[in-house]
């Protein structure tokens, strides 16, 4: 691909650390305006049941940045190294370039959603601390869960088909 395509495949696939690192900007700029103890937890029902130091919220933002981190590393060693990946379908040389492009299309996918999930639940949990509404949707958690299972499958399918 030419010079042009690269820098937009590198921007398109910034998004999902983007859409992190924005979340965990927006706790920051909250973070003077946080009381001192948080909701840490909420249970099935939406409703915030073990709370506890502000601090605690940075786990998420790390956790976040970790993850984000070692999913780039994955994607990276397994363009460089496609030997080692534990793929659905033997690679070779006919499929080899379908199945390395669903390959990170799925590394890209998996990021979006943790990040995004990631990103709305820090979001979330300032949003109920600031306003004191103490509630957190559950319904995220299960369409996230859906669309995470469904769009693997997808790329299960895809790279079944591809070879």
């Amino acid at each position: 691909g030419g010079g042009g395509g690269g820098a937009m495949k590198r921007l398109v696939h910034g998004i999902p650390t983007v859409i992190l690192l924005a979340a965990i900007g927006y706790q920051a700029w909250l973070w003077p305006q946080l009381p001192a103890t948080v909701p840490l937890h909420f249970n099935m029902r939406g409703h915030a049941g073990q709370w506890g130091d502000k601090n605690h919220l940075w786990i998420l933002a790390g956790i976040g940045l970790l993850f984000d981190t070692l999913m780039l590393l994955i994607t990276l060693i397994g363009d460089q190294q496609p030997e080692i990946l534990n793929l659905p379908v033997p690679l070779t040389d006919a499929n080899r370039g379908r199945i390395m492009r669903l390959y990170r299309s799925l590394m890209f996918f998996i990021r979006l959603a943790v990040d995004g999930l990631l990103g709305a639940l820090i979001v979330l949990t300032m949003e109920a601390t600031r306003t004191r509404t103490l509630l957190m949707p559950v319904s995220i958690l299960v369409v996230w869960a859906g669309v995470v299972l469904g769009g693997t499958l997808a790329f299960y399918v895809a790279m079944k088909r591809a070879a």
